[in-house]
């Protein structure tokens, strides 16, 4: 497997929150097949999904992230407390994208082992450098990053793992607001925003239908 780091998403109930922890092929199945349930349920509220995850297998990233863009559903993503490597990245996914104030959020490129005959470790290289580029470049466009993929990887290898709190990754482009979104009975989605010291709710509404790109 090729990781981005850390140790299923943890489902709640069929209609509230889709939370992710995990990134593995058991994972993703299981994140994919309750995405598209609420969808079908309703194609036409927001579904939220909460992270709180040190990241895991790549391609089960890419699986999860293929199913958000199946769905017609406005995709709400949420850091609770780390959103780290594939975590963050899934979290960059998201229409409408938050991180709670005391949230921390890491992004690094991929790493993989690679072992047997010195061709099939080049092999290997090879395939592990195209994903990584493929990976950057979904980053970059969700994120919107200045300077586009060259400055990103440029900046990923003088840090390693870039290690961001709530506001750093605001000005980053990876997340939208700061505070976390809740979903309420009538199936609208409520955030509080750290900025707000009253504590009034701003309402978030989601689109019937999402572009596609």
């Amino acid at each position: 497997a090729v990781s981005m780091g850390g140790r299923t998403p943890e489902l709640m109930d069929e209609n509230g929150p889709i939370w992710v922890n995990k990134f593995s092929e058991d994972s993703a199945r299981a994140f994919v097949k309750q995405l598209h349930y609420q969808s079908l349920r309703d194609p036409t509220s927001p579904i939220l999904v909460y992270i709180d995850s040190n990241g895991g297998d790549a391609y089960a990233l890419l699986t999860m992230i293929a199913a958000l863009e199946q769905v017609p559903n406005e995709i709400i993503t949420c850091a609770l407390s780390k959103a780290m490597s594939a975590g963050a990245m899934l979290l960059a996914c998201g229409d409408i994208r938050f991180a709670s104030e005391h949230s921390t959020i890491m992004i690094h490129e991929i790493s993989a082992g690679a072992g047997g005959h010195i061709d099939d470790i080049n092999v290997q290289h090879t395939a592990i450098t195209k994903l990584n580029e493929k990976l950057m470049n979904i980053l970059v466009k969700k994120s919107k990053f200045k300077g586009g993929a060259g400055a990103l990887k440029k900046l990923l290898r003088s840090e390693r793992d870039l290690y961001l709190d709530s506001e750093e990754a605001k000005e980053f482009g990876f997340v939208d607001h700061i505070g976390i979104p809740m979903l309420h009975k009538n199936l609208s989605v409520q955030y509080l925003l750290s900025s707000n010291p009253r504590g009034n709710n701003d309402q978030v509404t989601a689109s019937a239908k999402k572009s596609k790109v």
